[in-house]
């Protein structure tokens, strides 16, 4: 079992570390809490976070993992740093944007109820 002071601090380092990727996407912190739906996603993350200390979870499945797969891991990391890092950077850049603000919302209210729901 991962010890609370262990759990507390991956969960806090992992939160800030995966927006502070989407903060460097778009170009700094004072551009990225500049708009309404950005620093509502943020608060949502960090309530998701803080939450996520009393749900329950289990890291261990109770079976020898086959080493030979240890690369998804890597694969999954690169996943994970361009999920933070594209969208912020293409929105920044307007590449292929999508109504704007109505698109934003409706992400923010996405992303708050799948990390609900998830939790």
């Amino acid at each position: 079992m991962v010890m609370p002071t262990v759990r507390l601090t991956l969960i806090v380092v992992g939160t800030a570390a995966y927006l502070g990727v989407a903060v460097l996407g778009w170009g700094g912190l004072a551009a990225f809490f500049s708009h309404p739906a950005r620093i509502a996603l943020a608060v949502a993350l960090s309530v998701m976070a803080g939450a996520s200390l009393f749900a329950g979870g289990n890291l261990s499945p109770g079976v020898r993992e086959d080493r030979g797969n240890r690369w998804v891991i890597v694969a999954l990391a690169l996943i994970g740093l361009l999920d933070a890092y594209l969208p912020a950077y293409a929105d920044r850049k307007e590449f292929w944007p999508l109504d704007g603000d109505r698109v934003r919302w409706l992400g923010v209210v996405l992303f708050a109820a799948g990390g609900a729901l998830r939790i």
